[in-house]
């Protein structure tokens, strides 16, 4: 990728990572996005505060201390 590469990740993207089988094919791409985001000097993800919290109100609602904390 390109320096100038931005990738907006919403909130399916996260839930995705965490509910889908470990081999279900979204999965495993999403997976590797993740691993070359890593190898970059600059990052090329990018999400939001809103993100985090839509991501919280499920946990919060259920007193699922694991999952806000993943």
């Amino acid at each position: 990728m390109d320096s100038e590469t931005r990738i907006y990740c919403d909130t399916n993207v996260f839930i995705a990572l965490r509910e889908l089988p470990s081999r279900d094919q979204i999965r495993v791409a999403l997976e590797e996005l993740f691993s070359l985001e890593v190898e970059q000097e600059l990052p090329f993800l990018k999400t939001s505060l809103l993100t985090t919290a839509e991501l919280l109100v499920h946990p919060f609602k259920n007193h699922d201390i694991e999952l806000e904390i993943f």
